[in-house]
């Protein structure tokens, strides 16, 4: 990914030229389509080399912190509206593990499942079962039997 970003920058210098000396609406579109996927792209490799999942117990709450350089974003799930805690099975690690936008979006594709509301919230991507079961066990003991029995 490293690789295809330097040649996606690279080749866009071209036709940041191109519309300089020649504007050319196709290409500005382009443009913009290539805008989305260089920060799409770049976001999944800052959050690979520098990102880091952190799951808290605050009360009978789960908060969830997605941190990158200085950069950080959290969810806070109210545990009066949390059911069916479990682990959820991933076969391979795939490359939405890394692919979902942990700055914009919750994680869809987590070792760790919970309903809350009308949702069923996924964390902990990249996780086996063994280790997914072991914070279940941990996160048991802080949090309401209510949550964790559902």
């Amino acid at each position: 990914m490293s690789f295809w970003l330097l040649m996606w920058t690279w080749g866009a210098g071209s036709l940041f030229r191109e519309i300089f000396t020649q504007f050319k609406f196709p290409l500005l579109l382009f443009l913009c389509i290539w805008a989305i996927a260089w920060i799409s792209a770049a976001g999944t490799l800052l959050w690979m080399f520098a990102g880091s999942e952190t799951i808290t117990i605050l009360g009978a709450d789960i908060e969830v912190r997605h941190q990158a350089l200085g950069f950080s974003r959290r969810w806070l799930y109210q545990g009066s509206q949390i059911r069916n805690l479990a682990v959820t099975a991933q076969p391979g690690q795939s490359s939405e593990a890394v692919s979902s936008m942990p700055f914009f979006e919750a994680a869809r594709n987590g070792s760790i499942t919970f309903d809350y509301g009308l949702r069923t919230i996924s964390i902990a991507s990249g996780l086996d079962g063994g280790e997914a079961r072991m914070i279940i066990e941990r996160m048991a003991r802080k949090i309401p039997r209510s949550i964790s029995e559902h």
